[in-house]
């Protein structure tokens, strides 16, 4: 019961970020101000992109869903991992983006292939899927994109 209530309080989260903080400048950790383009909330990560194409992080790290090339456990504070995003999305220990050059990148638990890139193997970091990607939505245990050609791909 628990678990389905932190979920669903998440989910909350994160319509309020998306609906109410979409381009609104507010400070980070450094006093610095970002403007928020978009979120994407995991389980227990979140996933931050500025409107400025910089990707911030923060929240647990166990499958490495955060991408930050190491073992770290928990982030918990928002860092910002990389610049050149467009477009994100996280699952429960899995996240996805997409790069202003169309290409798709992956990182965490690729169990029963959830990368579609062929294989089962996991990451800790962000790695190349495929190039010409328009949009990318990751389930609890799949995923899902559309391709610049309009076709729907799933894993």
């Amino acid at each position: 019961m628990k678990k389905h209530f932190f979920v669903l309080l998440m989910f909350y989260v994160c319509l309020f970020f998306m609906s109410c903080f979409n381009g609104i400048s507010t400070p980070n950790n450094n006093n610095e101000e970002i403007t928020i383009k978009s979120a994407s909330l995991g389980n227990e990560s979140s996933l931050i992109l500025e409107t400025d194409g910089s990707l911030w992080v923060f929240g647990m790290n166990g499958d490495g869903q955060l991408g930050l090339s190491s073992t770290i456990i928990k982030q918990p504070t928002p860092i910002k991992l990389m610049d050149g995003v467009k477009y994100l999305s996280a699952s429960d220990r899995y996240s996805m983006i997409i790069k202003e050059d169309d290409s798709l990148w992956a990182t965490g638990d690729n169990t029963g292939g959830r990368f579609g890139n062929g294989n089962q193997v996991s990451s800790y970091g962000f790695i190349k899927i495929r190039d010409d990607v328009k949009s990318v939505s990751c389930g609890p245990s799949h995923t899902s994109i559309i391709t610049m050609e309009g076709d729907l791909l799933s894993s």
